[in-house]
C-alpha cells in the first residue's frame, strides 16, 4: 500500500467517525503527513 492509498483511507475513516472534522485537512495536507511524517519516520507493516 502506498502513501496515497493509506491517505485515502484514513481520510475516510477520519470522516466517517469525526464527522465535525471533517475538511480539516485538504486531500494534499493528508498526503504530505503520510509522506513527510508516517512513511519516513515510521516503520509501517
Amino acid at each position: 500500500m502506498g502513501l496515497n492509498q493509506a491517505a485515502i483511507i484514513h481520510r475516510t475513516a477520519f470522516d466517517a467517525r469525526l464527522p465535525w472534522l471533517a475538511g480539516l485537512h485538504t486531500p494534499a495536507e493528508d498526503r504530505a503527513f503520510f509522506g513527510d511524517r508516517i512513511f519516513a519516520e515510521c516503520q509501517v507493516w
